[in-house]
């Protein structure tokens, strides 16, 4: 089975799109994450 680069590119794109959503709103994310943290265990 062959996998051209015409369809590949719309997966790619897809990837792309996501990662850069993930990196535009990591620090939002990690903090959500660290609250979470610290209400299920707090020190």
């Amino acid at each position: 089975m062959y996998i051209g680069p015409d369809q590949l590119a719309p997966v790619a794109s897809v990837f792309a799109a996501v990662a850069g959503a993930v990196m535009l709103f990591w620090g939002r994310l990690t903090a959500l994450i660290r609250r979470i943290g610290r209400k299920k265990d707090p020190r």
